[in-house]
């Protein structure tokens, strides 16, 4: 539809710049107190946000949704992963 509509384009994109954006300030945040390893926010957010899409996608093109726990479940393993271990 985004390719179709110009307003539902600008809207979808305001919307998913706004969900990287909002992933990149928790992180920020994290790392500020001390949760979260330093690292490359901006860089996280995009593979968190795409690994979620991707999960989407391929839970559609499968038809199983076995497939979108897993794909979430290996990026809360690697989230996980980046927490600070005091």
């Amino acid at each position: 539809m985004s390719n179709l509509d110009n307003d539902f384009n600008l809207i979808l994109r305001e919307i998913y710049a706004d969900f990287r954006a909002t992933l990149k300030h928790i992180f920020d945040a994290m790392i500020e107190t001390g949760e979260m390893k330093e690292c490359d926010t901006s860089k996280l957010a995009l593979f968190c946000v795409s690994s979620l899409e991707g999960a989407i996608l391929s839970a559609k093109a499968s038809g199983n949704k076995q497939d979108y726990t897993d794909a979430v479940e290996i990026l809360v393993t690697c989230l996980s992963k980046m927490q600070k271990v005091s």
